[in-house]
């Protein structure tokens, strides 16, 4: 059986979340082979795609300039990630207008979560 991004999001525990698709609603019927999180710009390195990736946000901070965020989210998708999920609880309350503009252009599902729940608890 194959699992989707639209599987994911409607499932009970990702629901906490309080989860709002923010780019790249094309791309919800992709397939998710597993979920990951992992917080370094440079993730790709550890992808072999079919993730759902989450994250806090913490490293795009670092990386928070347009340029930056559209590379970003180019080597996602050149990975294959399904989609990228990230937490709007401290470092930041929205998705950047960067990231979420190339994520539309690729198609590529960013869900932006509104209330904390352990990664742990998203990735089971």
């Amino acid at each position: 059986m194959t699992i989707t991004v639209w599987d994911v999001f409607h499932d009970s525990v990702f629901q906490q979340g309080d989860p709002q698709i923010c780019a790249g609603s094309a791309g919800m019927n992709g397939a998710v082979r597993w979920v990951y999180t992992h917080e370094r710009y440079d993730v790709t390195e550890f992808l072999s795609g079919g993730e759902m990736l989450i994250i806090e946000g913490s490293t795009l901070v670092e990386h928070a300039d347009d340029k930056e965020l559209s590379a970003y989210v180019d080597a996602l998708s050149q990975a294959g990630v399904s989609a990228l999920v990230m937490e709007l609880v401290d470092f930041f309350t929205e998705v950047p207008a960067a990231l979420t503009r190339r994520a539309d252009e690729l198609s590529l599902p960013v869900i932006g979560l509104h209330t904390r729940v352990p990664f742990v608890a998203l990735c089971q």
